[in-house]
């Protein structure tokens, strides 16, 4: 019986399988069209984005060693537009619409000669201060610089990060995440959009009843003494074609988070969040997530307990991972 049982289920796997992916994809597209930046453009944080990818253009065309003439002179065009357009919006100028009005005028200013002054004229004048690490733009910096990070040991530092399942009773500080975080922040990201957020429980009863929504902490989710719910926000990309870039740029981040907590000597382990419709929409009830943040993943962070096991999750040979393409 138990044998015929199992074939059933063989035979109609796929079919169950069809069914709930398709209506796993319709959760995703409505919530891409309510979310997306091109939906309710005026909202602060899609203005905030879409200035971020904007001014980008023109950082990115100031760090080129051989620039063109009237490299830029497109973004420089947009960004104005884009500055005067929104400058009576809500909360306006938002963080990244204060250092896109500064970056436009630095490139304005270099690049004196390839623009016009109508154009110059055209820039905008927002009073408000900024601090010196909010200028943006570009830097001159020399290569000795960036390989002052270049750790001693790299193979030590990625051989020795487990995803840990039995964590000590010591505390872990909010400070120590939140430098963590703070680390991983330098994670590359589509045109610069930085579209990230993570929501901290560091409460045992609420750690509890996040938990109770995620199937793969039994047997160990009783000793998480933090956890991360990562997310990415989808108010960060206003084009179809970036339908997936969601979750790459937060998978990306998702992966610093863990490395920086390895780095400061906390363990951690990721908890799967590939979950139903039904699941997400009952979990974001219970929990205050924006409605535009898509979950990632749960994080579980703590220290390793002082004697531990791990699994070895062995890989295959380095030759099996990559492929080298010639024309």
């Amino acid at each position: 019986m138990n044998k015929i049982k199992r074939q059933l289920k063989d035979i109609l796997r796929p079919a169950k399988y069809t069914v709930n992916s398709a209506i796993g994809y319709l959760y995703d597209y409505i919530r891409l069209i309510r979310h997306a930046g091109w939906v309710s453009v005026e909202t602060p944080s899609k203005r905030d984005y879409k200035s971020s990818k904007i001014y980008h253009r023109l950082e990115k065309s100031l760090s080129f060693p051989n620039r063109r003439k009237n490299s830029g002179k497109d973004a420089v065009d947009d960004l104005n537009y884009f500055l005067e357009k929104h400058k009576t919006s809500k909360e306006y100028p938002t963080f990244h619409e204060r250092i896109a009005n500064n970056v436009l005028q630095q490139f304005l200013t270099q690049n004196a000669p390839e623009y016009s002054e109508p154009n110059k004229e055209a820039t905008l004048d927002i009073a408000t201060e900024l601090k010196p690490s909010e200028l943006g733009g570009v830097y001159n910096i020399d290569s000795l610089s960036m390989i002052n990070g270049t750790l001693e040991d790299p193979e030590g530092f990625f051989n020795t990060r487990y995803s840990v399942r039995d964590f000590s009773s010591r505390k872990v500080s909010v400070e120590t995440v939140l430098r963590a975080i703070k680390m991983a922040l330098k994670t590359p990201s589509v045109c610069n959009r930085q579209a990230w957020h993570a929501y901290i429980i560091d409460d045992a009863n609420t750690i509890k009843e996040a938990l109770s929504h995620q199937n793969g902490n039994k047997g160990f989710g009783q000793k998480i003494p933090f956890l991360l719910i990562l997310s990415s926000d989808l108010h960060a990309f206003d084009m179809p074609e970036e339908r997936y870039q969601h979750w790459i740029d937060g998978g990306m981040f998702s992966m610093s988070v863990v490395l920086a907590l390895h780095s400061l000597g906390l363990s951690s382990c990721c908890l799967n969040w590939s979950k139903s419709p039904l699941s997400d929409i009952a979990f974001r009830k219970k929990f205050k997530i924006k409605k535009s943040h898509t979950i990632l993943m749960m994080l579980a962070v703590g220290y390793a307990a002082e004697n531990l096991k791990v699994c070895q999750s062995q890989r295959k040979s380095l030759e099996s991972y990559y492929t080298t393409l010639k024309k």
